[in-house]
């Protein structure tokens, strides 16, 4: 989702998304047993946290979708200014930030057992990140330097320093060692109504390793033309850190091939989710999480560009097998009439990008939504590729609400007698700046024959109205 002001440009090289030119630079490492405060749910740490802190708020995922996890090379940077020369300073690092006076120094932190113990901080954590903690010296000028690296789960990840000599504190500080903002709390999550966004420090941009939060935009903290999401979406899919996607069945979820061409074996799925940093889902049963077993990349889509560097986008759509069966009621289903320009009571949804530049995305913590309507084909001729008869040309309606860097392969839906339905695949965000011309989708109906074997045995229909019969060969 986009708006029109964009956010400060990033600080570091990053991998970029699908939706730019080129793919992650760093693809997530070797698979390694989930924690075992996943599988509970949400759970007290002991780490930076006093005895009426609040349980550390971990992804609510139930037991059944706790297996491997992928992880990220994680790089850590932090400053202390103004301490004292020659003494220590303790390095906390941790994935979670604190509310105020809810987090204290633990008394067998390393170098913290004297009058520091107990004092009051800004962050709290899992017991993950205690491997991080260091003590460091104060140099002459006052200045503490702290840097690690290694492998951890991809999140968000804080420094924060400890002058031990005084008790004094540093900023916190993400991996890349910019100060985070961390004045304004984030409201309960509420659901049902749209959730005014306005103010709302935007703290999970991590995306991936090294990633800093963005800076938030004043004057437009909000998405131009949509609002932040209270629905309950359990088909909503989140292929971290660039893409989404939507559950068709069980084991299926339909995204973009730019997508699949950078989802790995056995890495993260998330479904239902409303507020990233928490996991936190307005849907009754939470939210839940799978894991990818293959991805089949439609036959036509062909990534290679021409000789002038152009890709076409034409047949951009994948299904991402799943390794497990989810509840027949988190899926939608299709829908198969064909929709003409002005068609209107669309809506798009998902986690990408409020700034309108791709190049310097900023993005948000809770899911966002905006209303969209078919527009004219012709007003999308300029992206190489398009074709009017297997792709949406889509607009803001009423609005200049827009698709950006990071809901590619999200859904485009509309209410339907049963529910939400399925009627395109995020493709192209925009052509230099999302918003600035419509985006383009893939017309989900204009592929009912490729997706059959993908819907066999589900409750939904074809385009005949009759249950998809048949097994599953794919």
């Amino acid at each position: 989702m986009a708006k029109k002001s964009s956010s400060g440009p990033p600080s570091a090289p990053r991998p970029r998304p699908p939706g730019t030119r080129g793919g992650p630079a760093d693809g997530p490492l070797a698979p390694q047993e989930a924690l075992a405060s996943y599988a509970a749910g949400e759970v007290q740490s002991d780490l930076l946290a006093g005895p009426t802190a609040p349980a550390v708020a971990v992804p609510r995922f139930p037991a059944e979708f706790v297996g491997v996890r992928a992880t990220c090379k994680l790089r850590l940077r932090g400053r202390l200014r103004g301490g004292t020369p020659g003494r220590k300073a303790l390095a906390l690092v941790s994935d979670e930030i604190a509310a105020p006076g809810t987090a204290q120094v633990p008394a067998d932190a390393p170098g913290a057992a004297g009058r520091c113990a107990g004092a009051e901080v800004s962050l709290r954590g899992n017991p993950e990140y205690r491997r991080f903690w260091k003590v460091v010296t104060v140099r002459r000028s006052g200045a503490a330097v702290y840097k690690a690296g290694g492998a951890g789960p991809c999140r968000p990840v804080y420094v924060q320093l400890l002058d031990l000599a005084t008790c004094a504190l540093s900023a916190v500080m993400d991996g890349d060692g910019n100060v985070v903002p961390v004045e304004l709390a984030a409201p309960p999550l509420q659901c049902g109504d749209a959730v005014d966004t306005g103010g709302l420090q935007e703290l999970w941009a991590f995306r991936g390793a090294g990633r800093g939060p963005a800076k938030p935009d004043a004057a437009s903290p909000r998405i131009v033309g949509g609002a932040a999401d209270g629905a309950c979406r359990p088909y909503l899919a989140w292929f971290a850190p660039w893409c989404a996607g939507t559950l068709i069945n069980k084991r299926f979820v339909l995204t973009a091939a730019q997508c699949a061409q950078h989802v790995e074996a056995g890495s993260e799925v998330f479904f239902g989710v409303n507020r990233l940093s928490s996991g936190e889902s307005c849907c009754a049963g939470g939210a839940r999480r799978a894991f990818v077993e293959a991805a089949h990349v439609h036959p036509k889509y062909d990534p290679t560009p021409d000789a002038a560097g152009r890709v076409s986008y034409a047949h951009d759509l994948a299904v991402v097998e799943l390794d497990r069966d989810l509840p027949e009621t988190d899926y939608i289903c299709p829908g198969w009439d064909e929709l003409e320009p002005g068609d209107g009571g669309l809506e798009a949804a998902g986690f990408g990008s409020t700034a309108a530049d791709p190049g310097a995305p900023a993005f948000p913590d809770l899911l966002q939504k905006a209303a969209q309507e078919v527009a004219e084909a012709a007003e999308c001729r300029p992206y190489y590729g398009f074709n009017g008869a297997a792709s949406l040309c889509v607009a803001g309606d009423a609005g200049p609400g827009a698709i950006c860097v990071g809901d590619v392969g999200g859904p485009l839906v509309r209410a339907g007698r049963k529910g939400d339905e399925l009627v395109g695949v995020a493709s192209v965000p925009g052509a230099r700046r999302c918003g600035d011309l419509p985006a383009v989708f893939g017309r989900v109906a204009y592929y009912d024959r490729w997706l059959r074997k993908f819907l066999a045995g589900s409750k939904c229909a074809g385009p005949d109205g009759r249950p998809v019969r048949g097994r599953r060969r794919l």
